[in-house]
């Protein structure tokens, strides 16, 4: 059994590492967002969504069927990110195990 650890950023002093379960590495992340209330919808644009959402509920089926297409296309870039970030987990873990195996040794 090993027992990983990493420098704190506050004093330099070693913090252990800890994680799951299942094995997976735990991050304490914190998040901050800020929304830019600029061009949400507003009364005052309510109009403008109307006309827009009429216009695509007239779109001619050609025009829904090319809207279809490339969001059928948009999913395949997407779902081959998603292969690429598994990808990358996958060696990561491998590299986790080495770093173990170092560690144990």
């Amino acid at each position: 059994m090993a027992q990983l650890y990493a420098k704190k950023t506050s004093d330099g002093l070693p913090k252990a590492l800890e994680c799951t379960d299942e094995g997976l590495l735990k991050v304490d992340a914190e998040l901050t967002a800020t929304i830019d209330p600029t061009g949400l919808a507003t009364e005052a644009t309510a109009g403008d969504i109307k006309t827009a959402v009429e216009a695509l509920a007239a779109a001619t089926p050609d025009t829904a069927a090319d809207d279809l297409a490339s969001m059928s296309a948009d999913l395949g870039t997407i779902q081959a990110d998603i292969a690429t970030v598994k990808a990358d987990i996958a060696l990561m873990k491998t590299d986790l195990a080495a770093i173990l195996a170092i560690l144990e040794s």
